[in-house]
């Protein structure tokens, strides 16, 4: 008995600490996802000299640059964790 006891203590400590560890993991959902977004400047190419960035989501992003909705001027877009660009813009209003 005296040798499986540190055994089953193990056991018992491991299972009584993974039962209090939670879950960090974000979950993610439609537009909710979050990118790094580089503002565009009124040439509508993105500011990178000095960059001007947001990592969030696009409504976010939205508030954050001042882009209310309006017509297909690009505001900011979107960029992986690689620094990769995606196909993702956030609009503003027509100057």
């Amino acid at each position: 008995m005296k040798k499986y006891l540190s055994g089953i203590v193990a056991v018992v400590l491991a299972i009584g600490f993974s039962a209090f560890t939670a879950n960090h993991q974000e979950k993610k959902y439609g537009n909710m996802q979050d990118y790094t977004w580089h503002k565009f400047n009124a040439a509508g190419t993105a500011e990178l000299s000095p960059a001007v960035t947001f990592t969030g989501t696009d409504a976010g992003a939205k508030s954050a640059f001042g882009c209310p909705d309006g017509s297909s001027v690009n505001c900011a877009r979107a960029y992986d964790e690689f620094g990769g660009a995606l196909n993702i813009y956030v609009k503003k209003t027509a100057e």
